[in-house]
């Protein structure tokens, strides 16, 4: 597991993957600055852009205002949970 920071231009794609290892193979969840964010929680404005599928998170088309934060994610198996966090900063040339 690793999330790294990333600083990256608004208007381009972020792909994140959570990798841990099992067995017993672990299942996945994303946070959005502590909240839960799944394809169930995405703002309606918000789910042509940004998906959750299992160990990956894609944000396309970045918006500074919307899209900067803290993300984490939690890998979750019999033996236990482990959390990996980074802080995405979206740039634009009004930042």
């Amino acid at each position: 597991m690793g999330l790294k920071d990333q600083f990256v231009d608004a208007g381009t794609e972020l792909k994140w993957r959570c990798e841990a290892g099992g067995p017993p193979n672990p299942s996945y969840k994303w946070f959005k600055n502590g909240a839960l964010l799944d394809n169930t929680t995405i703002p309606p404005d918000d789910v042509s852009r940004v998906s959750v599928s299992n160990n990956w998170l894609t944000i396309q088309a970045l918006d500074a205002i919307k899209d900067n934060g803290m993300y984490q994610c939690s890998a979750t198996n019999a033996l236990g949970t482990r959390y990996s966090a980074a802080q995405l900063k979206v740039l634009s040339k009004f930042s």
